[in-house]
């Protein structure tokens, strides 16, 4: 099945995934950098992003698990690689967007 969102106008390009994991209730999440290969949709509509690490291999997200996604401008803007969230930040960040997702809830 096709997919047809504005997702797909990033395939290609080098993204950073924060998703939700489950299995280790200490780590819940996890991230993945590289390339968006494909835009996957099941029979039911829910969408599967597969990005391809630097390393080869493909990670598999399901979107509904996606916290944040951004673009990487290295060429642009070097800075973002130069100064990434510290382990406290990202903490805080994921503490942040629970609070404002169960509010939408």
């Amino acid at each position: 099945m096709a997919a047809s969102s504005r997702i797909e106008q990033h395939l290609g390009e080098k993204l950073s995934i924060l998703f939700r994991i489950e299995g280790d209730p200490e780590h819940p999440y996890s991230e993945v950098v590289g390339l968006l290969q494909r835009v996957t949709v099941d029979e039911a509509g829910a969408r599967t992003l597969a990005v391809c690490r630097r390393d080869g291999s493909v990670v598999e997200v399901a979107e509904a698990d996606v916290i944040l996604l951004w673009k990487i401008f290295h060429e642009k803007y070097p800075d973002l690689l130069k100064n990434p969230l510290t382990p406290e930040q990202r903490a805080d960040l994921i503490d942040e967007l629970d609070r404002r997702k169960a509010k939408v809830a």
